[in-house]
């Protein structure tokens, strides 16, 4: 009876501290590639990404969300192979309209690039459409 109890009451522990690590950074790892980007206000135009882990060279997005999985390219920032760390992503916070793009959760995603040379300018269009991403963590954006 009181291995139940004590089994329950780390299990509940367990919960907490793993919801609570949910809401201060979204890790995700994919094949060596990892991103840990925390909740933030992404409204003044800038988006702060704790750690990008990149296979090869290529691109840090961020993305809108397009219910539930990742939307339009708001911004990127170059990535290099390995670690890079505190990386600022400026983003469109707005389209031509006037009209808001920051949803409520946005999507860091990393996206290769074969043909990526020092200095980076822009990601070729064809690699940055929705859905060629290798890996893609939400996080909350207001």
């Amino acid at each position: 009876m009181k291995t139940r109890k004590s089994s329950s009451v780390l299990m509940g522990l367990f919960l907490v501290l793993a919801l609570a690590s949910f809401g201060m950074a979204s890790p995700a790892s994919t094949s060596g590639n990892r991103i840990m980007v925390h909740a933030q206000d992404a409204n003044l135009g800038q988006v702060i990404v704790d750690s990008a882990t990149a296979a090869q060279d290529g691109w840090l997005l961020i993305r809108e969300d397009s219910n539930g999985t990742p939307g339009r390219m708001l911004g990127f920032e170059p990535v290099h192979q390995g670690l890079n760390t505190n990386l600022t992503v400026d983003i469109q916070t707005s389209n031509s309209d006037g009209h808001d793009m920051v949803s409520a959760t946005l999507w860091a995603t990393l996206v290769p690039d074969d043909s990526a040379i020092t200095p980076f300018a822009v990601p070729n269009p064809v690699i940055v459409e929705p859905g060629t991403d290798l890996i893609a963590v939400p996080f909350g954006s207001r």
